[in-house]
């Protein structure tokens, strides 16, 4: 009790609250030089606190950049957030000191005839009743969604088993090209690596097919729930708008015995279906499941990724033992060797960022809620692993002690739901993986 009093005397400088994504930490309210220089050390984001700074929201609902001379101005355990730079230019009066999102630099694309092209990049700001909003574009290796009718929104968590429906195109609908613009129609743009306002990335989700005989016309869509937005696929498709706000892409493939595909129509030949997503920072939280499913299924939500020292099923290991524990863990969830060493080798410069790493498996019920996978004809057997990992450094590694004790308890199979027929060579089967770092 002392030591509290001692911590929290008034001789002590006040504390602001610093949020970064879905993260937040107090820092002595000194100065904001000082305060960015800690926040980007805290969340780890390196030596870049020349590109960041502190805004706040004023009264009126803008956004405003926090001076040393507003923070003298702010009440102890103020909320402020730390914000790219580039991001950011001021819009209207220094008055109003509102910000708008900045164009991203434009990448330059060849033409058709090998002339370099320049897309257009996108702005997002919050128009006057007078002004008109800019058109929205992105350049084309990522896929075009096409416009739906306006409808009410349902739950963005429907039933895995329940058919969903596409809402009908719109005219002005383009099929995507390598060299056409992508424009999302509910959204103010794809996001990318450079992207500051990007929360958590589902990165390499691939997915091989595996049927008993060739299986010449197979069809597979994902549906993704509205918080996560595709950022790129593998073959190019159109992605088109659900009439919930959802997000779709189906290809078109045959399937041989061995997990060749070759897409319809253009003859491509693929080892395995790649598609990537990401979320808005401005995503709202999802909504909590129903009383019904809250006692059988996670809840897992893609903007809010949950991987704490309370998470039951997280584990930690410091990185000299993990590889050989997640070889070990990925054939247990029956990955084959050629997918065990695509997903650690992909994995392992984030993996090796710090001396420990924290992970666990989601659930395959939890994870279906949030990307729907669809395939025709129907597999006898899917398996969808997706893990969440992030790096501990050895200061924290304390606080993760009944997750370190966890090792070799969790019965990662168990877990997710694997069945044992997912290597049954006389069935049809699916696999897919992915995972996302957790900040």
């Amino acid at each position: 009790m002392k030591l509290l009093k001692r911590i929290f005397s008034s001789n002590r400088p006040p504390l602001v609250h610093v949020s970064w994504s879905s993260r937040s930490a107090p820092f002595d309210n000194s100065d904001t030089e000082s305060i960015i220089r800690k926040a980007c050390r805290h969340f780890r984001l390196g030596r870049v606190e020349h590109e960041y700074v502190l805004v706040t929201s004023t009264s009126d609902g803008g956004r405003i950049e926090v001076t040393d001379d507003l923070l003298k101005r702010l009440p102890d355990g103020s909320l402020v957030e730390l914000v790219r730079i580039s991001a950011f230019e001021s819009f209207g009066s220094e008055r109003e000191g509102r910000f708008v999102e900045k164009p991203l630099p434009s990448p330059t694309y060849p033409k058709r005839d090998g002339t370099p092209s320049t897309a257009k990049s996108s702005t997002r700001y919050n128009p006057s009743p007078q002004s008109v909003r800019p058109p929205v574009s992105q350049p084309s290796h990522h896929s075009r969604p096409s416009q739906s009718h306006s409808r009410p929104r349902p739950s963005p968590f429907p039933r895995a088993s329940s058919p969903i429906p596409l809402s009908p195109e719109s005219e002005d609908s383009i099929p995507s090209s390598p060299y056409a613009p992508t424009d999302f129609p509910s959204r103010s743009r794809t996001p990318s690596d450079n992207t500051p306002y990007v929360g958590p990335r589902y990165r390499k989700p691939v997915i091989y097919l595996f049927p008993p005989e060739t299986v010449p016309d197979a069809t597979v869509s994902v549906h993704l729930v509205p918080q996560w937005t595709f950022t790129h696929i593998y073959p190019l498709a159109d992605t088109k708008l659900l009439a919930d706000g959802r997000q779709t892409i189906t290809w078109s493939v045959s399937a041989s015995p061995d997990g060749t595909l070759v897409e319809k129509g253009t003859g491509l030949e693929l080892s395995y279906i790649f598609w990537e997503a990401a979320v808005e920072r401005a995503a709202p939280p999802s909504p909590p499941l129903s009383a019904a499913d809250a006692p059988s299924i996670e809840h897992f939500d893609p903007a809010h990724p949950s991987l704490s020292p309370d998470t039951p099923t997280v584990v930690l290991l410091p990185f000299q033992q993990l590889l050989p524990y997640l070889d070990g863990v990925l054939k247990e969830l029956m990955l084959h060797t050629a997918a065990r060493n695509d997903f650690i080798t992909y994995w392992l410069p984030l993996l090796s960022k710090e001396p420990y790493v924290a992970l666990r498996f989601v659930p395959q019920p939890a994870y279906e809620r949030a990307a729907e996978l669809v395939i025709q004809p129907a597999p006898d057997v899917i398996t969808r692993v997706m893990m969440l990992f992030r790096g501990v450094p050895a200061i924290e590694a304390d606080m993760w002690s009944a997750a370190r004790d966890r090792v070799g308890e969790v019965r990662w199979a168990t877990v997710i739901g694997v069945k044992p027929e997912a290597t049954d060579e006389s069935l049809f089967r699916v696999l897919e993986w992915g995972a996302i770092e957790v900040s």
